[in-house]
C-alpha cells in the first residue's frame, strides 16, 4: 500500500542510509558518486510514497519507496525514484504498477529512466510495450561501481485520447 512518505521519514532515511554505497543505491541514484539521500518532505508537484506492507499481526513495515514529479504545464510526470528495500517482494511491484496505471490514465505523458543492469528494466519493458510506449537506449552513458560503461534507458508513454 502506498502511504505518504513523510509519515515514515525517519524509517525511510535509515533504510536508505544503510544502503547508500550499494549497487541498489547506484541504480536508484543513477550515478556512482551520488550519495545524497532522498529528502523526505513535502514540495509542490512532487509526490513521495512509502510502500508499506502489513504483516499477519497488523504491524506495518516499509518495504519500498516511490517518488515522482508532476509537470502541470506539460501535463506530464517524470523524475521517478523507486527503491525496494525487500527485493523481489511482489507487493512493491504491484503497488508501483497500480500507481503507474493511474498516472498514465490521468496525465498526457509519463517518462522514467533506468540504468542498464537494473533488474527492474524487464518489468519496465513489459509495461511500456503493454501501453504502446517508447523506449530509447542511450549507450555507454555512465560507469557503474566496477568502472564498466552501462547504458541508460528512457521510457515514455503518451496517453492516446
Amino acid at each position: 500500500m502506498l502511504k505518504p512518505a513523510i509519515l515514515y521519514r525517519d524509517e525511510l532515511t535509515e533504510k536508505f542510509a544503510e544502503r547508500v554505497y550499494t549497487k541498489g543505491f547506484f541504480y536508484y541514484a543513477g550515478n556512482p558518486y551520488d550519495f545524497d539521500l532522498p529528502e523526505i518532505g513535502t514540495r509542490s508537484n512532487h509526490y513521495q510514497y512509502a510502500v508499506v506492507d502489513t504483516d499477519k499481526d497488523g504491524e506495518e513495515r516499509v518495504i519500498g519507496y516511490l517518488a515522482y514529479s508532476v509537470i502541470p504545464y506539460a501535463d506530464g510526470v517524470c523524475n521517478f525514484g523507486l527503491y525496494s528495500f525487500d527485493e523481489g517482494n511482489t507487493k512493491v511491484i504491484r503497488d508501483v504498477y497500480e500507481e503507474l496505471e493511474k498516472l498514465i490514465k490521468r496525465y498526457h505523458r509519463v517518462e522514467w529512466r533506468c540504468i542498464g543492469g537494473n533488474h527492474a528494466s524487464h518489468g519496465y519493458d513489459a509495461f511500456c510495450r503493454k501501453h504502446g510506449g517508447n523506449k530509447v537506449t542511450m549507450h555507454d552513458v555512465i560507469k557503474d561501481l566496477d568502472g564498466n560503461y552501462v547504458d541508460e534507458y528512457i521510457y515514455e508513454i503518451i496517453r492516446k485520447d
